[in-house]
C-alpha cells in the first residue's frame, strides 16, 4: 500500500486533502439531503399525487360520461317508443273517429233519403188525391155535357164518388 501512495503522491495526490475533500463532501450531501432533497421530494411526490388525482379525476369523468351517453341512449329509446305508441293510439283514435263519422253520415244519409221517399210519397198521393178530384170533376162535367142536363148536388157527388171507386180500382 505504500507503494501505492507513494505513486499517487508523485501524481499530486495528497490524501489528507481527498479525506478532507470526502468529509466536506458528505457533511454537504447530509445538509442538501435534509435542507434540499427532502423538502424537493416533498413537493415531487405531491406534484405526482396530484397528477395521479387528475388522472383519476379523467378516468372517472370518461366513466360518467360514458354512463351518461347509455342513460341518453336509453331515454331517447323509451322516448321514442312512446312517441311511437302516442302515434300509433292517435292514428287507431283517429281511425275509429273517421269510421263512426262515416257511419254517423251513413245513417244521416239514410234518413235524409227515408225522409225524402216519405216526402215524395206523401207528395205523389196529395197529386194522386187531386188528380182524382180534377178527373172526378172532369167525367162529371163530361156526363153533365153528354147528358145535357145539371146533375143536382146530390146526383153530382154520388156520380163523382163512384168515378173514384172505379180509379182506384
Amino acid at each position: 500500500m505504500e507503494g501505492l501512495l507513494a505513486i499517487l503522491s508523485k501524481v499530486g495526490f495528497d490524501w489528507q486533502v481527498a479525506f478532507a475533500n470526502l468529509v466536506n463532501f458528505l457533511i454537504i450531501f447530509f445538509i442538501l439531503k435534509h435542507l434540499a432533497f427532502k423538502p424537493l421530494q416533498k413537493v415531487i411526490e405531491k406534484r405526482k399525487s396530484e397528477i395521479q388525482a387528475g388522472l383519476d379525476d379523467t378516468a372517472l369523468a370518461k366513466t360518467n360520461l360514458l354512463t351518461a351517453e347509455q342513460k341518453k341512449e336509453e331515454i331517447l329509446m323509451i322516448a321514442r317508443q312512446e312517441a311511437n305508441d302516442i302515434i300509433a293510439k292517435a292514428k287507431e283514435t283517429g281511425d275509429s273517429l273517421v269510421v263512426k263519422k262515416t257511419e254517423e253520415a251513413q245513417l244521416e244519409y239514410n234518413k235524409i233519403i227515408t225522409d225524402g221517399k216519405k216526402k215524395s210519397q206523401k207528395e205523389f198521393e196529395r197529386m194522386e188525391r187531386e188528380v182524382r178530384g180534377q178527373a172526378a170533376s172532369l167525367i162529371v162535367a163530361s156526363v153533365e155535357k153528354i147528358l145535357n142536363e145539371d146533375l143536382d148536388e146530390k146526383q153530382d157527388k154520388k156520380l163523382r164518388e163512384r168515378a173514384l171507386d172505379m180509379m182506384r180500382q
